[in-house]
C-alpha cells in the first residue's frame, strides 16, 4: 500500500495524528502538495460523504475525518507557503429565476 493510499484510509478512519505522520512521509518522498490533496485528501472526504449519504457514517465520523484533513492541510501550508495562496480559478454562480437564487442564498 502506497503512502497516499495509507493517508486516504487514515483520513477516512479519522486519525489526525496518523494523518500528520503520513503527510510528513509523503513530503519526504517528494510528493507534491497538490498530488497529496488530489489523490488522498479529496477522495477520502468524498468517500466519507458518500458513506454519510448512504447512512454508513454518522456526523461524528465526518467530523473526525475533517479534523484529519485539516491537520494535513496545516502541515502542507507550513511546508509550502504558496499552497494556501494560489488562485486556481474563479467560481461563477448563476440561475435562471429569482426564486432559485433565493434558495441558493439561503443555503
Amino acid at each position: 500500500m502506497t503512502v497516499l493510499e495509507q493517508l486516504r484510509k487514515t483520513i477516512e478512519d479519522g486519525h489526525p495524528g496518523e494523518t500528520e505522520k503520513l503527510v510528513r512521509e509523503a513530503l519526504k518522498q517528494h510528493i507534491p502538495a497538490g498530488r497529496i490533496v488530489e489523490e488522498a485528501m479529496t477522495p477520502a472526504m468524498r468517500t466519507v460523504g458518500e458513506n454519510y449519504k448512504s447512512n454508513g457514517a454518522d456526523i461524528i465520523k465526518i467530523l473526525a475525518a475533517a479534523r484529519s484533513v485539516r491537520k494535513g492541510f496545516e502541515l502542507l501550508e507550513e511546508q509550502d507557503s504558496q499552497f494556501g495562496r494560489r488562485n486556481i480559478g474563479t467560481v461563477i454562480l448563476g440561475t435562471e429565476s429569482l426564486e432559485r437564487w433565493k434558495v441558493i442564498c439561503m443555503m
